[in-house]
């Protein structure tokens, strides 16, 4: 059975949102007659306040961590080739064994410490922002995988980065493809299996 994800404007606030960002969320829910204990569904967040809003809510709904540490590591994977670094491989394989038990917290730390690693040496060596952005998109899927959706957002905006080297159009398509991804989660409360895309 699946079930569509939600949230309160009450579980938000706790977690103080920017200004800017409470303000939209306020709007887009009644205004100043918002009833703050209604629950909505967070993939509306994504209407109103698009994606980085929607990753930053995802703190507030724990009890979904799994969901978010594969979300980050779909983001990561989508352009792992982009890295040409065998260690950015082996931390999304890591990462990948860890959402489904079978990695223990030091190897993913371990893994992490290496796509660092990795993106520190694509920078002393000067390879292309998509080199280093998809190291760093590995990585922050480590970091999401031990802290969840505190780092789910940075893994989709290297990602984004890293597609970039070739055209604007590509990193919007990833944009894309992410909300995409991240709506089908968050209204089904559900997600696909992890198939290695690399």
């Amino acid at each position: 059975m699946t079930t569509q994800i939600m949230i309160t404007l009450n579980q938000i606030r706790k977690h103080d949102p920017s200004v800017e960002s409470w303000s939209k969320l306020i709007k887009s829910n009644g205004g100043t007659k918002a009833d703050l204990d209604k629950e909505f569904p967070v993939s509306s967040i994504l209407d109103s306040n698009g994606l980085k809003d929607t990753l930053w809510a995802l703190r507030c709904l724990p009890e979904y961590e799994s969901l978010w540490r594969k979300f980050s590591w779909w983001t990561a994977a989508q352009v792992v080739d982009n890295a040409n670094d065998y260690r950015v491989n082996q931390c999304l394989e890591v990462v990948k064994q860890y959402c489904e038990g079978l990695a223990t917290a030091e190897e993913l730390s371990a893994a992490r410490l290496a796509a660092l690693s990795g993106a520190e040496l694509s920078v002393l060596s000067g390879a292309e922002l998509s080199a280093r952005s998809a190291a760093l998109a590995a990585w922050s899927a480590a970091l999401s995988a031990e802290s969840a959706a505190e780092s789910a957002a940075l893994s989709a905006a290297w990602s984004a980065r890293s597609a970039a080297r070739s055209a604007e159009s590509a990193a919007e398509s990833v944009r894309l493809a992410q909300e995409a991804r991240l709506r089908n989660i968050l209204d089904t409360g559900e997600y696909y299996e992890l198939a290695s895309t690399f």
